[in-house]
């Protein structure tokens, strides 16, 4: 079951994000998620909340969300490069009220082998987390389609 809901999980993303195969440069002209970037979403921004430093340099972050599933809650917010008002990575913040463990993953723009790493990141969850997970991806992926749905339709009007 945990390998179903997590090769839905990462279809699911892939989809929504435009990131499926190795072409890491069609994407719609997308800058993609850097190696520094990733680094900062699931190991610096840790640190930087623990010790009370300052956002780093050149970045902003917006709030996307907050979402409790069952025993889990899950913070996510987009990482907005501050120059091309662009962005640069989702960090995902999951807490697991069972554990008391606290994740922090980024699902990549753009980046087929980080996503590899983000894939990596979230099975190694245990398969309620995973699928609560799943089931906050997927409410939010069908709102925000059906969002742009609309957009599209008004736009044609």
């Amino acid at each position: 079951m945990k390998t179903l809901t997590t090769t839905l999980l990462l279809l699911l993303c892939l989809t929504a994000f435009g990131q499926f195969g190795p072409d890491t440069t069609s994407s719609g002209g997308l800058n993609p998620t850097t190696i520094e970037e990733y680094n900062y979403l699931t190991k610096g921004y840790k640190v930087q909340i623990e010790s009370g430093l300052d956002m780093k340099k050149g970045y902003t972050f917006i709030d996307i969300g907050q979402v409790k599933q069952g025993s889990y809650s899950f913070d996510i917010k987009g990482l907005i490069r501050e120059a091309k008002k662009e962005v640069a990575g989702i960090l995902v913040v999951a807490k697991s009220g069972i554990s008391g463990r606290t994740y922090y993953v980024c699902i990549p723009i753009n980046n087929y082998e980080l996503f590899g790493k983000y894939y990596n990141d979230i099975n190694a969850w245990d398969e309620a987390m995973t699928t609560a997970y799943c089931y906050v991806i997927s409410a939010y992926y069908g709102e925000t389609t059906a969002g742009i749905f609309e957009l599209e339709k008004a736009k044609k009007k």
